[in-house]
């Protein structure tokens, strides 16, 4: 009896993935979450920015404080990546971040259409990166979530400052994909 069960079982079950499979021929059948993850992860190209800028998101690795001890609030960690067509390589960025507070909020899934309710300006320290790449950690204090960033300037080891408004501005989203471990 449980042999026929089991035979019933995977006969209704198994036609499942039968009928899930993609009705064109010729063409790969990817799922749709890396339909998804492959339509998402490319860096936004900004037009007229004389540098190249890309945000990734980062994970504080810090554990949340319970109890009487306080915890230094909601912030978000980003990873940007900064790269100069020029020579002169660049020490510190003046960022613009755009995002989310922690109020409540109601949004539709498929619109899209959250509204930045919190801005924070911040200095960022550039390292040497790969080849003309610089890059920079940030925490940006009470924001749930970043919509976009503004580079408003880029200071270069001799001292001088470049400004991006204009035509010339850099604004960039960060990457969607967020990886939780490593670097």
């Amino acid at each position: 009896m449980k042999s026929a069960a089991l035979v019933l079982f995977a006969l209704l079950f198994g036609s499942i993935p039968l009928a899930s499979q993609n009705a064109s021929q010729g063409q790969p059948s990817y799922g749709v979450a890396r339909m998804e993850l492959l339509n998402t992860a490319a860096p936004p190209i900004t037009i007229g920015c004389p540098v190249s800028l890309r945000a990734q998101h980062r994970a504080d690795g810090g554990l949340l404080n319970v109890g009487k001890s306080r915890s230094e609030g909601i912030a978000q960690m980003l990873h940007l990546i900064l790269t100069n067509p020029d020579a002169r390589r660049m020490v510190a960025a003046l960022v613009r971040v755009h995002g989310l507070s922690g109020k409540a909020r109601v949004t539709q899934t498929r619109s899209g259409s959250d509204q930045p309710d919190a801005v924070a300006t911040l200095n960022v320290q550039l390292t040497q990166g790969l080849g003309k790449e610089v890059n920079g950690d940030l925490r940006v204090p009470n924001m749930t979530a970043v919509l976009s960033i503004d580079l408003n300037s880029v200071t270069l080891a001799d001292g001088s400052t470049w400004n991006f408004t204009g035509r010339d501005a850099c604004h960039v989203v960060p990457d969607k994909l967020m990886l939780i471990a490593g670097h």
